[in-house]
Parts: C-alpha cells; structure tokens; sequence
C-alpha cells in the first residue's frame, strides 16, 4: 500500500507512505543520470498485510469519522483513522502519523460487520452478531455465543417454572412489566436511532423482596453462559464503556454505587438519563489508546438498588424506577411449593441457563417480527407503552406455541396468570 504524499506542479515528487509486511516505510524515489535509487526509511515496526475500509450494518447515524481494518500477521486492527494511528504509535512506534492518516483516508475494499455483537434491528429483520467489527483497547466483549439445540419438552418445562414465578410474586403485574421491558431493551439501540428515545430501569426494593431473582432471569434468557463485560460502573467513563459494549440489555445487580453522594456518581446519573435519547455519546481522540473511540448508547440497562435519593420527575422517563415494596414481592414458599426459578438455581445450573437462552433468543424473534408490523404512539409515554406491549404479546405467544394455559386476567390488569 503505496501513496504519495507530496507533490509538485501536480506531479508526485518522488516520496510516498509504504504499508508492507515488512513494516511502515517512508520511501524516495531519485533519479538522476539515468539511474534511479529507491532511499527507505522505516517509520513504524507495523507489519500491514491489508487495509479495508469498514462500514457498519446497522447503524442509521453518521458517527463522524472513517472507521478502518487493518490486517497483521497476529491479527486485525481496528478503528477510527486517529484511534488507530494513536494505538499504533503506541505499540509499534510511528514516526509520521500525518502521513500515516494520510494513507489510511484513502479508499479501500470494503469489509461489512458490527460495531458491536447482540441482536441487531433495522424495522423489519433481526440479525445477531456474534463477533464486533470494532474492538478497541476499552472493548472487553467481542464475541457472543448462541445456545446449544434445546428439545421442545426442555423449554416447555422451563416456561412453565417462568411461569410459576411470576405467580409466586405478590404483584405478578410489576414481574410481566420488567420481563416485557428486558426483552425489549434489547432493541434499544434501534429505538434510540430512529426514534431517539429508549429508557433505562432501576427497580428498587428492600432485600429479599425478589429483585436480584428477576434481574437473574433477565440476565440468563439473554446472555445464557457468556459472561458479561467485567465493567461495574462508579463514573462516567465506565458507565459510557458499559453501554458501548454489547445491543443485549446489560444487567447491573445491587448497584449500591447510586447511593452515593460523590460528583463521580452526579456525572454517571447524568450519562444514565441522557443515555435514553442520545445515541452517540462521545468521540474521544487524545493519546491514550485505552480510552480513545466512539461511544455509543446500545445497550439499555436494568439494575436493582436501594435507591433512596429524592428523584427528579424530569428524569422519571428517561430513568423508570419501579419499586418493590415488601408486600409486593415473592412469596418464598410458595415459590418452592411450586417449582418457581429462584436465584440461587439460577446462578449455579449452567444447563438450566442454556435453556432459558434458547427460549431468549426464540423470544428476539418474535419481538423482531412484531415490531416490525406495529405501529408506535408517537409521544413519549404512549411510545413506551407500545413497545412494552409488544414485549407483553411476544410472551404470550411463546406460551401459546408451547400449549402453556394462561388463566384469565385479574383486575383488569394485564399479566401473565
């Protein structure tokens, strides 16, 4: 990969940027008396076997900057134009970055893929990733792996203790509320696109009150075994790293850090609620290379917590706190009398997660397929209400296709039993 870099009366004079497997050059071409001698000079240790432009699937916003793969002998590189000449020169050492940049604003074979891995929507089809296009320093998930072949009368047993879980909580009603959101938040990313706005949720509750057995079951239906990022965040900047990681809906358990008073967790707070209608959060360009990138808002997220700070009813759409009161929770022995999913199950079978991720992933599909065929309120209470109810039918078909009874509703309010 060889380009030019000056010129005169629009002719090139001789000197050139060179990408090889050798190594990045900085090369002169001389010719006098009818000889001609090539002067090299390296300028990074960079082995470059190919370079493509990368253009993301996906993504509907403009992120501002050209993105770039760059293939070695230990693997790809890839990025921003000013991520990777940042990470470069930190690693392999570069001697002229502008001219590097300059050759790598060049034009390229395209190479198609994800920013991120998770279910991906774009209004009518879904599409999982299980490998991102873009892996920066700060990136810590880059592959997602889809479950095993799980037989009908695995699933059918697993819908049925799901079910009796919902049953066993007080108000079953808060319980068919978080499991309709958690299934939607993984669309998050497309609504926050094309609609610029998606909350995120916190469900607060006193201890032993079911909270942290539902966000389990959330966590387990959509990420089976894959571990999730290894990011608890207490800043911004973790927080920020955190949404930009994965589309899946990203679970924060006992997230006690809210509880505090500090300016680090002010400015999280902030990140949180802006998250739900900012999709492009920040583009970072310094000379770190761990920190450098573009971040996006694509995961939405759901914690629990025993928040007890006075809530501003300006943020209220944009962070969704759903309170558990004691009277509202499970109900413990009825829970194991009826073979409800508790969490410590749900934390130890790593069977059982393989089962509820291949109902998860069934549940995507049929969310993917409802969306696509509904039409969504367009004010902002109304619009989340609509896709709520998508999430809330998309449970109740995947009952329907396993000859699951459902009893009647009770009050007039819509849940599962």
């Amino acid at each position: 990969f060889e380009e030019c870099i000056e010129y005169a009366n629009g002719s090139c004079n001789g000197e050139y940027i060179v990408a090889s497997p050798r190594g990045v050059f900085h090369r002169r071409y001389i010719t006098s008396n009818n000889r001609s001698d090539i002067i090299e000079r390296q300028v990074s240790s960079l082995k470059v076997y190919a370079i493509k432009d990368i253009e993301f699937k996906g993504l509907s916003v403009d992120l501002g900057t050209k993105f770039v793969k760059i293939e070695t002998p230990t693997g790809s590189l890839s990025g921003s134009i000013d991520e990777l000449t940042v990470y470069i020169q930190s690693v392999y050492g570069l001697k002229r970055p502008d001219e590097f940049k300059f050759l790598l604003n060049k034009q390229y074979p395209k190479e198609s893929g994800f920013y991120a891995v998770g279910p991906w929507f774009d209004g009518k089809q879904l599409t999982i990733a299980t490998e991102s296009l873009y892996n920066p320093a700060w990136k810590k998930l880059t592959e997602y792996r889809l479950p095993p072949e799980v037989p009908r009368d695995k699933k059918t047993e697993v819908l049925k203790r799901i079910l009796a879980t919902v049953q066993s909580y007080r108000r079953p009603d808060i319980v068919t509320w978080i499991l309709s959101y958690g299934l939607m938040a993984n669309f998050a990313h497309y609504f926050r696109q094309v609609y610029g706005y998606f909350p995120n949720t916190v469900v607060i509750g006193r201890r032993q009150t079911g909270k942290t057995t539902l966000l389990a079951l959330e966590q387990y239906l959509f990420w089976g075994n894959n571990p999730p990022p290894p990011i608890r965040p207490k800043s911004e900047a973790q927080l920020r790293q955190l949404l930009s990681q994965t589309t899946l809906i990203t679970i924060i358990e006992d997230w006690r850090e809210l509880e505090s008073d500090s300016s680090q967790v002010e400015d999280m707070l902030s990140l949180l609620h802006s998250s739900a209608q900012t999709f492009v959060l920040r583009r970072i360009s310094t000379s770190n290379k761990d920190v450098n990138g573009v971040y996006l808002a694509l995961s939405a997220i759901l914690a629990d917590a025993n928040y007890n700070k006075d809530i501003d009813t300006d943020t209220l759409d944009k962070v969704i706190f759903i309170t558990i009161d004691k009277d509202e929770g499970v109900d413990v022995k009825r829970a194991e009398e009826t073979d409800a999913l508790l969490k410590n199950e749900l934390r130890s079978d790593y069977s059982l997660h393989n089962v509820l991720h291949a109902i998860g992933i069934e549940l995507l599909q049929i969310a993917s397929e409802k969306l696509a065929n509904t039409q969504l309120a367009k004010d902002r209470a109304g619009f989340l209400m609509s896709i709520i109810n998508v999430g809330y039918q998309s449970w109740l078909e995947i009952f329907r296709r396993y000859n699951i009874e459902l009893t009647s509703t009770v009050n007039g309010v819509k849940e599962f039993p």
